[in-house]
């Protein structure tokens, strides 16, 4: 299976057009993270008894988003709005049919059957494919972590919020332990669920120094400092 190929296959089925002729590679660089997080996962030695194909959930990763770039390049979703809505049953069906229509030939029947059927029943929390199983988990990690805060910023520009909303935004969901029920209820796999839980410490620490340098309290630390200082100057002179 030549992967390299296969992926610059993928790569043009997902980048999003822009009005310019440029083209938004969001999407490409998002389902390549979920390809690879989901091919690592199928490593696990309780994704092995379960009888993943890396190969085919490396491929249902590529293509698990497809559905949406498809609404985009054909003008019903802007893309902008990528990542930040539902994604429909009929969006699972159109990225299966598209990795279907791109590699077939390419690689066996067996693996791209299981890829489909994977991309098809990601969402269905009954699906028995195991592809789908490690799928759903490697779309999960994605959310957890620094690199998300690049969603919360098209999120932003979109809807014209600044900095303070992105901040009131996590405040609430820790208040309301969104995060906690997301690691309970979306990872299956222990060491997955345990990586979920050092990215939701990175990224707390990060929105902590985002609340402290939008507040201004880091600069009252240092000016404060720095006043006693001077008072401390000037006593001693």
């Amino acid at each position: 299976m030549d992967l390299e190929s296969i992926q610059k296959t993928a790569r043009l089925d997902l980048l999003l057009s822009v009005n310019d002729g440029a083209q938004d590679v969001f999407l490409w660089e998002h389902s390549l993270r979920v390809a690879q997080n989901a091919q690592q996962i199928a490593h696990l030695s309780d994704a092995r008894k379960l009888g993943v194909d890396e190969f085919s959930v490396f491929l249902a990763g590529l293509y698990h988003d497809a559905g949406l770039a498809s609404r985009v390049n054909s003008g019903e979703l802007d893309r902008m709005q990528v990542l930040l809505g539902p994604t429909t049953e009929n969006d699972c069906e159109v990225g299966a049919l598209m990795l279907e229509r791109s590699l077939r030939g390419r690689v066996s029947p067996m693996v791209l059957d299981r890829a489909a059927l994977a991309v098809r029943t990601r969402q269905d929390r009954s699906s028995r494919s195991p592809d789908a199983i490690v799928l759903a988990e490697a779309e999960a990690l994605d959310e957890f972590g620094v690199l998300p805060l690049w969603l919360a910023v098209r999120r932003g520009a979109i809807e014209g919020r600044g900095v303070e909303a992105a901040i009131e935004s996590w405040v609430r969901k820790k208040e309301y332990r969104f995060w906690t029920a997301r690691l309970t209820d979306s990872f299956r796999f222990p060491e997955v669920r345990e990586l979920a839980r050092v990215r939701l410490t990175r990224i707390e620490r990060l929105m902590g120094e985002v609340q402290l340098e939008s507040l201004g309290q880091d600069l009252d630390a240092v000016l404060g400092g720095l006043s006693r200082e001077t008072a401390t100057d000037g006593v001693a002179r």
